[in-house]
Parts: structure tokens; sequence; C-alpha cells
């Protein structure tokens, strides 16, 4: 029944839905590359990373994980979205 309905309200996803996922997503790859590089830098010489660029990017990821919640738990049912969803 619950993934019906999260099927349900998918199809019901209008442009500015879609654009709030897009950009999640395209900030979900930026993230991925400085944190990619950040690992990579690290193993290559075993310089540990600065302090100040892990905070951003642990700003960065909390700033686009509310953003993305707070999208999610009002186009979805709250038993099929939120902390639960990941349960699933």
């Amino acid at each position: 029944m619950i993934e019906q309905e999260t099927i349900a309200n998918l199809k019901e996803l209008g442009e500015s839905e879609y654009q709030v996922l897009k950009e999640t997503y395209c900030r979900l790859q930026e993230l991925r590359s400085g944190i990619g590089a950040m690992h990579d830098q690290y193993k290559a010489d075993g310089t540990p990373p600065d302090f100040d660029h892990v905070e951003a990017l642990h700003v960065q990821m909390e700033e686009m994980f509310e953003e993305l919640e707070r999208f999610l738990l009002s186009v979805c049912s709250t038993s099929s979205c939120g902390p639960d969803i990941c349960k699933m």
C-alpha cells in the first residue's frame, strides 16, 4: 500500500518539484566531487584535509538534507517519507 501511495505521489510531481530534485541531485554531485578530491589527496600524500574544508562540506550536506526533507515531507504521506523512508 505504501509503495502504491509513493508511486502515485511521484506521478503527480510537477515542474517545480522536478526542479527541486534536479537541484538537489546536482548539488550532491558537487559535494561528491569535493569529498572525492579530499579523499584522493589524503590517499595520495597522507595529508589530512583542512578542517575548514571538512566543515564547509558538512554544512553543505546539512543544508541539502534539510531542503530535501522539507520537500519530501510536503509531497509524500507521512507514512512513506521522512526518517522512516530509509527503513523500508
